[in-house]
């Protein structure tokens, strides 16, 4: 069996008295495909944010391609993430979107 994509353990953290995660726990595997989703404050952004490394872990571990967060050294390289930031243009259809998507990241790869 394969090494888990991503790992998930115990992990929490809050603002002041706010309690944004609370010991959460799961797993992604090789070729899972994984959503997000809940209510706004539900903590999604809070997640994806100390998954990448844009906050500081208080409880809890998060390893990512085989390597702890906070100590990553190659994992960040080989993912892609937006944060809070729509990708879409409105005016474009989803497969519209999606093939401009696809379009820019075959421009990026043969950079």
């Amino acid at each position: 069996m394969s090494e888990p994509i991503l790992t998930i353990q115990q992990v929490s953290k809050h603002f002041g008295h706010f309690q944004a995660l609370d010991h959460i726990n799961f797993t992604v595997e090789r070729g899972d495909i994984f959503g997000l989703i809940g209510e706004n404050g539900a903590g999604k952004t809070t997640l994806m944010r100390l998954i990448t490394g844009l906050s500081p872990m208080q409880t809890g571990t998060i390893t990512l391609l085989g390597e702890n967060a906070g100590h990553y050294q190659r994992a960040l390289s080989r993912i892609g993430a937006v944060i809070e930031s729509p990708a879409a243009f409105e005016k474009l259809t989803v497969l519209q979107n999606l093939r401009l998507c696809a379009f820019n990241t075959a421009l990026m790869i043969k950079r």
